[in-house]
């Protein structure tokens, strides 16, 4: 709270926000926290260059590694705080693949079982003996961890995807301000599903693509999945983009008919 760009409830939101702007409201993981400036703001700065009749204010609630699940939280958690006239959800690789890499139980939060559900002298041994994690992973796997990548997993990953976006449809409808007549958007974010960095091409069939039609068959879902299908380019690590994809996601976003 109240460093550098964030404000007191440590989003990095200037306030104060008032019903003076049509105020757009962005809850994502890192890659809606990150950037200079994030890629809400990219939107609004783009819209406020196109309408000189409105202004449009950028509200960041997206927090590093967080989930949608935990963003229906955010959504009940800050609704009062501030007048939000529009929310998107921006995301799918926390709500896939870092499900996959750390707590695999869909719609948990990251490594949740690990910071969360062990005893202090279990976390103090795992979090110092690098060859128990090994011997943990390799031999010793639990049961939700043997589950990733089945076809039950994938199944439990979709399911918990469609059924938190419509949560928050039904949440956005009763604690935004209807001003839009439509007050919630989701963007299926673009990330690589690159093998050698452990996803799996079962992966690609049973999650990404389901993923990527459920954004793109509903009316408030934008995907831009694809949008960076030819060049890796613009990628930091598997679903960081540098500053010059945060433009392009941006410019992808305004100008698709849905939003």
């Amino acid at each position: 709270p109240n460093i550098r760009d964030h404000n007191k409830d440590g989003y990095r939101i200037s306030d104060p926000i008032t019903t003076k702007t049509i105020n757009i409201a962005l809850f994502g993981g890192s890659t809606g926290y990150g950037g200079n400036p994030p890629i809400i703001n990219l939107i609004t700065n783009k819209l406020n260059n196109k309408y000189e009749n409105k202004k449009f204010a950028p509200l960041n609630f997206s927090v590093v590694s967080s989930n949608h699940n935990q963003h229906i939280h955010s959504i009940l958690q800050n609704s009062d705080k501030y007048p939000i006239d529009l929310i998107i959800f921006y995301g799918g690789y926390n709500e896939s693949l870092q499900t996959a890499f750390y707590d695999p139980r869909p719609g948990f939060p990251y490594n949740f079982k690990e910071r969360n559900e062990l005893s202090p002298l279990q976390m103090l041994i795992k979090k110092h003996s690098v060859l128990l994690q090994f011997l943990e992973a390799k031999y010793f796997p639990n049961e939700d961890k043997r589950r990733v990548w089945s076809d039950e997993w994938s199944s439990d990953i979709v399911l918990n995807y469609s059924s938190t976006l419509e949560k928050a449809r039904k949440l956005s409808k009763v604690f935004t301000t209807g001003r839009c007549k439509k007050p919630f958007l989701f963007i299926f974010q673009p990330f690589q599903l690159d093998e050698s960095k452990g996803v799996k091409n079962s992966y690609v069939k049973n999650v990404h693509k389901p993923f990527s039609k459920i954004a793109s068959q509903a009316e408030d879902g934008i995907d831009i999945s694809d949008v960076f299908k030819s060049s890796r380019d613009y990628y930091i690590d598997l679903s960081h983009l540098n500053q010059d994809g945060k433009e392009i996601i941006s410019e992808a976003i305004i100008k698709n008919q849905k939003f």
